[in-house]
């Protein structure tokens, strides 16, 4: 279907983009990986012994004025991640963070908004400890969920008293006639929610196609060795992206008030070595270290 094909398009732009160069490839493209990504453009190939080398720095310099940037359409492709987008498609068949449990500290605190993929959200904390998180407007009038009641294991619309499980299921309407089954009828929209580590992590793709939790390294360790945090960054998550990824800026924008820090003394020329790996890809930037060191 178009969609699928949508989806598929997303996935690609985010992954390496395999070279067409026949010239610098031997005629194989599997050979050379080209990766595109916002203003740098870095070709890698394997050497003679089966390992990356990488390619000279008159030629990778030649490749760089020959990049283009992403077109219009493709941005919008990969930028977009609000309801029914590829690539919102693509980050809601994994399991992502939504909050720290910090936010929601005991059974029955207040509930917290949450904005996530575009879509507006309420967290809160049940009767049993159990978290939920709900679309921020009931499905009865739409007045936000945010100023509900929470209270004996559901959260209560506070404009006619409609409560919600963990689960979307309604719990009682009390406006209603004795007799009603408009509560069995009716479902709030609610995403599967997991708590590890100090964090709150959710589904919000399609329940057939939901994957395992993933067993990070860390979520084992003891309590007192996990640190977790949360900042609001003002941008796009490409462009966050990005920045993770740069790190010619460290040396100037992180470097303090006294002009130290760690890569003051190493170097302000820096090179990237990227390589596939069967999770995706990693790279590394790399400075000189003295006359023969690099770090």
């Amino acid at each position: 279907s178009r969609d699928y094909r949508q989806i598929w398009r997303a996935q690609k732009l985010v992954a390496p983009r395999y070279s067409q160069r026949h010239d610098s490839c031997g005629g194989d493209p599997a050979r050379g990986i080209q990766v595109l990504y916002g203003r740098q453009n870095f070709r890698r190939r394997k050497g003679s012994s089966g390992q990356d080398s990488q390619v000279g720095h008159e030629e990778l310099r030649a490749n760089q004025r020959d990049a283009k940037m992403l077109s219009n359409e493709d941005n919008e492709l990969i930028t977009r991640v609000g309801p029914s987008t590829p690539m919102g498609e693509v980050i809601r068949r994994y399991w992502i963070p939504a909050l720290l449990s910090a936010e929601i500290p005991e059974p029955d605190c207040p509930p917290v908004k949450v904005k996530l993929l575009g879509e507006s959200l309420v967290a809160f904390r049940d009767s049993s400890g159990r978290v939920g998180l709900l679309g921020e407007l009931c499905a009865h009038r739409r007045a936000s969920l945010f100023y509900g009641r929470n209270e004996e294991c559901g959260l209560r619309c506070v404009y006619h008293g409609w409560k919600y499980d963990v689960d979307g299921n309604v719990l009682d309407t009390p406006a209603e006639p004795p007799d009603s089954n408009l509560k069995h009828k009716v479902r709030q929209k609610a995403y599967p929610c997991k708590e590890l580590a100090g964090v709150v992590f959710t589904y919000m793709g399609p329940s057939d196609k939901m994957p395992l939790f993933p067993n990070y390294e860390w979520f084992r360790l003891p309590k007192q060795n996990i640190g977790v945090t949360k900042f609001l960054l003002e941008c796009n998550y490409l462009q966050a992206l990005e920045g993770d990824c740069d790190s010619a800026h460290a040396p100037f924008l992180h470097r303090g008030n006294r002009r130290g820090g760690l890569l003051t003394g190493r170097g302000l020329t820096v090179s990237y070595e990227i390589r596939e790996k069967w999770f995706g890809v990693k790279a590394a930037a790399v400075r000189p270290v003295g006359s023969s060191e690099k770090h």
